[in-house]
């Protein structure tokens, strides 16, 4: 059994025994919403992981021109690995932003090459229409 079942069960162990206490008027019994949620979360996270939706170190990024989620782990941007531009010139940080303005990252942070990144997630409607590609 992996891991991740592991965890599984005894998530679910652990929410099956707080729903029986929570039913039998255990005052001290652990909320079953709290149970629920770390349930969830788990799954949550072994659903990323299967799709690749982690954040990965920059070494590790694709360097073939296509968009990725980046962070310098104080906010979150779309880039692509350009070392050098068609002038010549080669920026300090070869991880060209794709967006207009930072201003969801506090200013006093944006400074700082990415340390991270991930693929962008699937369209919606790609999604929805079953094209969905890990």
């Amino acid at each position: 059994m992996s891991d991740y079942m592991k965890e599984m069960e005894r998530l679910l162990d652990a929410h099956e025994r707080t729903l029986i206490l929570h039913e039998r008027g255990a005052v001290w019994a652990e909320e079953p919403m709290s149970t629920r949620a770390a349930l969830l979360a788990h799954a949550a996270q072994a659903e990323r992981d299967a799709w690749g939706w982690t954040w990965q170190p920059i070494e590790t990024a694709p360097k073939d021109g296509s968009y990725l989620l980046v962070s310098n782990g104080h906010g979150v941007w779309v880039a692509r690995f350009k070392s050098v531009y068609q002038s010549g010139w080669k920026p300090p940080s070869p991880w060209q932003s794709m967006m207009l303005n930072h201003a969801h990252i506090p200013s006093a942070k944006r400074n700082g090459s990415p340390t991270h990144w991930m693929p962008l997630p699937t369209p919606p409607i790609a999604a929805l229409a079953g094209e969905v590609k890990p």
